[in-house]
């Protein structure tokens, strides 16, 4: 064992070149693992790029880009209005990509490329809030290595080849936790500015961070209690907020009420807050309550299975920091005002989980109970705490034998809410950390639960071995680089079951769009129709690549026969979805047809 730490020491320290991040000179060996680190994610990002073709998860995606198209002069309102309120944040950062990428596909690459930019731009402002608040107990080592197990958590790397607003949403809520740090030591108002500027900002790029903006707002006015002197920047901390949230406000009614005013109320509500005001007042019957524990159960249940169990261990250190500051307050002591991001970050994950309670509160699927994309972009703090937690406490296998048994109650509750609905139907690709077993046909939803908990524990104390290893043999981190390549192979699983079947689907969609601006190149004038047939939103990919055509939804009739020569003609290119029952009626009408992707299209020779 000795002969091969020194190999794979002289391996890591072959070659090496400084990042130039502020790491201290000292740390000659720890710099190597960025380079490994960002090695590693470029790597993944050559496997994934050209293997992207478009859309994967409907109508998300469209729903962010549909803004950056109406900033950019398109009105796709008619396609908008058939999928739910989306914030707009995301589309400030699509915007100039989606000006400058006429083609679809590129765009749609080039915003990918964005994500795996900031992932690791993530790993590197991670790196500093632990180094911060570090009390010198830990080994540096270890500090980069739990940055990088939390920054390849398998969720990331799968919503990295999509366009969902994920990995914004997960950096940026690193990026506030280094500005409240920074603020916290050095009280300055050009960071306090920046601060206030991301709070609000992070509502925008999603409502379900609203925690993150209230926990920040709750820390700084601790900070303000505690230091009465700094009144002044306490104003303007509310006049900035205040003011940056109204605008905002505004530019969504504006933007509402120019894509969404063909969207019925009901649907329009779905994600904004109007949509939940109803599930509140049922939190107070019986069945909310029983709900309310339920859906508690599974969210807290997501959290362990999906991250090996670490979160708890960074929740109890992070419990435990908060305790030490209430006995600093209790007897009067100074204490350490860079703490307080302890306070935040706890709250932001309180308020973020009671948040997805809230919206699944009547479970209408099996993810519903489980979900976990709402909450999960707050666990990176968490993980690395919890591996710096594992790696000090002596009796790391014993606390990963009580969570496994304190998280089976957890799952009962689960499979009983489940069975109470009798939810069959479920969207792994919002619980992507704990869905790695769908796809397997003989599986009923329970023997799905009961097996995935099985796994992941098994995969939870093969984790918790690992690390205990490197705590014996003190490998100096390298031991950790095991977990990050479990993780890479979870996230290609998770990749396997819903991005590359849909970006094959997304291939020969753009191929079916070839076809269409072929057969309007001598005649703009021809029409693109499509008949909305189901809620599927598979057009809205259509529309993204044929972006100066203006797709012309029709409303579902019985029969072709009852729409008028004025809705669909003969010169008319028409577009239906791949298992349309429109089919016999149109072949009837056209002399030719292409069936590709999603997609078939009708059309008569000029």
């Amino acid at each position: 064992m000795r002969r091969m730490k020194k190999v794979l020491a002289a391996t890591l320290a072959d070659g090496s070149v400084a990042m130039g991040v502020g790491l201290p000179k000292s740390a000659d060996t720890t710099k190597k693992y960025s380079i490994i680190f960002i090695t590693f994610l470029f790597c993944v990002y050559e496997y994934s790029i050209t293997r992207v073709y478009g859309f994967i998860l409907f109508p998300d995606e469209f729903g962010y880009w549909s803004y950056a198209a109406k900033l950019a002069g398109y009105d796709w309102s008619d396609i908008v209005s058939l999928g739910s309120y989306y914030s707009y944040g995301y589309s400030l950062i699509l915007f100039p990509i989606f000006l400058l990428c006429k083609d679809a596909i590129l765009a749609y690459r080039v915003a990918v490329s964005i994500n795996f930019v900031l992932l690791a731009g993530g790993y590197v402002i991670l790196l500093g809030i632990v180094k911060k608040l570090d009390d010198g107990s830990n080994v540096k080592e270890h500090i980069y290595m739990g940055a990088a197990i939390a920054m390849t958590y398998p969720s990331w790397l799968f919503y990295a080849k999509t366009t969902m607003v994920e990995i914004v949403l997960v950096v940026l809520f690193i990026l506030i936790g280094m500005l409240l740090l920074n603020y916290l030591e050095h009280n300055r108002v050009s960071i306090l500015i920046m601060l206030v500027l991301a709070l609000v900002y992070i509502h925008f790029l999603h409502m379900r961070a609203v925690a993150v903006t209230l926990a920040g707002g709750v820390t700084l006015f601790v900070y303000f209690v505690k230091h009465s002197k700094k009144i002044k920047q306490l104003f303007l901390m509310l006049l900035m907020g205040v003011l940056i949230l109204g605008i905002g406000m505004v530019a969504k009614e504006w933007l509402q009420a120019k894509l969404y005013a063909g969207t019925e109320q009901e649907m329009l509500h779905i994600n904004d807050y109007a949509g939940q005001l109803e599930k509140l007042s049922f939190l107070l019957s019986k069945e909310g309550i029983y709900n309310l524990v339920c859906g508690i159960s599974g969210k807290i249940l997501y959290l362990g299975l999906s991250s090996f169990g670490i979160v708890y261990w960074g929740v109890w250190h992070c419990i435990k920091e908060i305790r030490k500051l209430l006995k600093c307050l209790m007897a009067r002591k100074e204490i350490d005002d860079k703490k307080l991001i302890y306070v935040f970050v706890l709250l932001t994950l309180v308020g973020e989980l009671l948040i997805n309670v809230i919206y699944n509160i009547r479970p209408y699927r099996v993810d519903s109970v489980v979900y976990g994309r709402y909450h999960e972009f707050v666990l990176p703090v968490f993980m690395v705490w919890g591996i710096m937690e594992m790696l000090r406490s002596s009796k790391t296998i014993c606390g990963m034998t009580l969570i496994g048994i304190v998280q089976i109650p957890m799952l009962l509750l689960v499979i009983n809410n489940v069975n109470h609905y009798q939810l069959t139907n479920m969207h792994g690709y919002i619980m992507v950390g704990i869905s790695y077993l769908d796809g397997i046909k003989e599986l009923s939803t329970n023997q799905f639960l009961g097996l995935t908990y099985v796994l992941l524990m098994l995969l939870s104390f093969a984790v918790t071995v690992i690390i205990v290893a490197e705590k014996k043999w003190n490998t100096n981190g390298v031991i950790l680089i095991m977990v990050v390549v479990l993780e890479f192979v979870l996230s290609v699983r998770a990749s396997e079951l819903y991005i590359d079947t849909s970006s094959i689907g997304a291939f020969r969609d753009s191929i079916v769009a070839e076809k269409i601006e072929e057969l309007r190149k001598d005649n703009d004038d021809r029409r693109v129709v499509y008949i909305q047939e189901n809620e599927e939103t598979f057009i809205s990919i259509m529309q993204f690549m044929l972006r100066d055509i203006d797709i012309e939804l029709l409303p579902h009739r019985k029969t072709i026969e009852e729409y008028a020569n004025t809705e669909i003609d003969a010169d008319d290119i028409i577009l239906l979805s791949y298992d349309s029952a429109y089919t016999n009626e149109v072949e009837k009408k056209y002399q030719n047809t292409m069936l590709n992707g999603h997609f078939v299209i009708y059309y008569n020779n000029e």
